[in-house]
């Protein structure tokens, strides 16, 4: 296995230095909760949890925080280069974005039982 020149991840981890992270817009029944005060260490939980079944779970994932990785540093023993995807393309080459390709309406049905299919197994 060829190693690449990546650059190693910051040492300090995201609990004793909190990164800034851009937070996406969330589904209806998803929402962000924190586990830092001032909006630090965000995590995604259920909209549906009722006030004590978010407090339990705030206050396990408050006990766990070193077992949730906001950054690579908070992955001691991974390596960069194995999570990380690097596309090789040849030198003078650029890259171009095809559009989506669609599917015969025929074989829709029958592509998403393989996919299913292929998924359960």
């Amino acid at each position: 296995v060829d190693t690449l020149d990546i650059q190693a991840a910051p040492s300090t981890p995201s609990i004793e230095q909190p990164p800034s992270l851009e937070l996406k817009v969330l589904p209806e029944n998803l929402k962000y909760a924190y586990l830092e005060s001032d909006e630090k260490l965000p995590v995604i939980i259920s909209s549906n949890l009722d006030f004590d079944q978010e407090h339990k779970l705030l206050q396990v994932l408050k006990k766990h925080k070193k077992a949730i990785g906001w950054t690579l540093a908070d992955l001691p023993g991974i390596s960069p280069s194995m999570c990380m995807h690097r596309i090789l393309l040849e030198d003078g080459s650029k890259t171009v974005r095809q559009p989506q390709r669609r599917l015969n309406p025929l074989i829709l049905d029958v592509v998403k039982k393989e996919v299913t299919k292929l998924l359960q197994a």
